[in-house]
């Protein structure tokens, strides 16, 4: 009697309706998770999840590598600026004042560099060697001392070039820059 009942209660678990109210059964809408169809499936739902986390890292590398140094050279970008490759590795690209402002030249990382293209020839390639010496420095030390070793080194290789910059630079502009990076030692 006892394994009557329980087969009853155990149908009328199972059934779709009770009394008049239509009862819908968690249990069969489940697949079960030994079955072909569960595995393709999975397989599927890891594939498009897959594909999905592939494609947000590609987004979150290009936004990172294009937001976080907005002068990472671009083709299109080079495209529309003369620029020139030093030693085999080192892009130098000559811009207009607006993208430098205040500043003559500009090192990023240990490969690219830009230089204001309105200074005169001579400014222009002491600040290029200047430049270049920040994209080889590994030394250690703060702005100051990195400042001095990039004017230093190529000074004693074209003097004249440094007293032309530094005559360059002796303008309201230029001095407000250098008070401003004193004070605030950056």
């Amino acid at each position: 009697m006892e394994e009557e009942t329980q087969k009853v209660e155990a149908n009328f678990r199972n059934s779709e309706t009770r009394g008049n109210f239509k009862v819908e059964n968690p249990v069969s809408n489940v697949m079960d998770i030994n079955s072909n169809e569960f595995m393709e499936y999975k397989k599927q739902v890891e594939a498009d999840d897959t594909a999905k986390l592939s494609k947000v890292r590609e987004d979150i590398t290009q936004f990172t590598e294009r937001y976080t140094n907005p002068f990472t050279p671009y083709e299109s970008d080079l495209a529309n600026n003369p620029h020139e490759v030093v030693d085999g590795k080192y892009i130098v690209e000559y811009v207009p004042k607006e993208t430098l402002g205040v500043n003559f030249g500009a090192a990023y990382g240990n490969e690219y560099a830009q230089i204001r293209n309105d200074l005169s020839p001579r400014v222009q390639s002491f600040v290029k060697a200047h430049e270049l010496y920040h994209l080889q420095d590994d030394k250690p030390g703060g702005w100051f001392r990195r400042e001095l070793r990039a004017n230093l080194y190529p000074g004693l290789k074209d003097p004249i070039g440094l007293i032309s910059t530094i005559r360059a630079s002796l303008n309201k502009e230029r001095l407000g820059l250098y008070f401003a990076r004193l004070k605030n030692k950056y």
